[in-house]
């Protein structure tokens, strides 16, 4: 679970540009524990985590690991985000599960591989899409829920709604990729960039 997750948010270029990590395997280990893992991988599945690490904090999408203390109640809130914005997420990945599965086997080989580069536009793209087909629908269904679910699932889809939207000006933007792609691109967050709502960023665990 935590290797797809790393290599998941690797892929996809999610999330603010936080301090470059180096995490150690000692870490790692110490990051499954906080987050209730009971029994921990076997050495060198440990190793190979802390490979995937290091290329997500690279990339600018890990905003730490923890070792001091309890971080129990970042993880819930990640987890609970993730809880609303993972379908579409998920339904993107699978479309391109053979490509994704590919990538994720060089970038274990070769942190400096190209496939991501060339796949990151085409997910951010995928799932733009997959999401312009939904949100509206959620965030109807959001409605009728009591205040506190209501707020948390509106806010997680309109937060995410809001990074797409970002991700299709840096494709529209960058000439080197495919035209019809960046049509694509700006058909899908056009759409969504008209869709009525706003979201308070500053608590977003992503």
């Amino acid at each position: 679970m935590w290797s797809s997750l790393i290599i998941a948010s690797v892929l996809v270029g999610v999330g603010q540009t936080p301090p470059r990590l180096d995490p150690e395997p000692s870490q790692i280990a110490a990051a499954l524990e906080a987050a209730g893992v009971d029994v921990l991988p076997p050495p060198e599945a440990i190793e190979k985590l802390t490979v995937l690490a290091s290329v997500a904090s690279e990339a600018g999408v890990l905003a730490r690991i923890e070792t001091d203390g309890d971080d129990r109640g970042g993880l819930q809130e990640t987890r609970s985000f993730w809880g609303v914005v993972g379908p579409e997420w998920r339904d993107t990945s699978g479309a391109h599960a053979r490509s994704v599965g590919e990538c994720r086997a060089a970038l274990i080989i070769d942190q400096l591989d190209p496939c991501r580069e060339a796949l990151i536009p085409e997910l951010w793209v995928s799932h733009a899409a997959r999401l312009q087909s939904t949100i509206v629908m959620r965030l109807a269904m959001a409605d009728a829920l009591g205040p506190i679910d209501r707020e948390r699932v509106g806010s997680a889809l309109l937060t995410i709604r809001d990074r797409a939207v970002e991700r299709m000006r840096l494709v529209i933007d960058d000439e080197a990729l495919d035209d019809d792609l960046r049509v694509e691109a700006l058909d899908v967050g056009v759409v969504l960039a008209g869709i009525a709502g706003s979201a308070d960023e500053s608590d977003d665990p992503e």
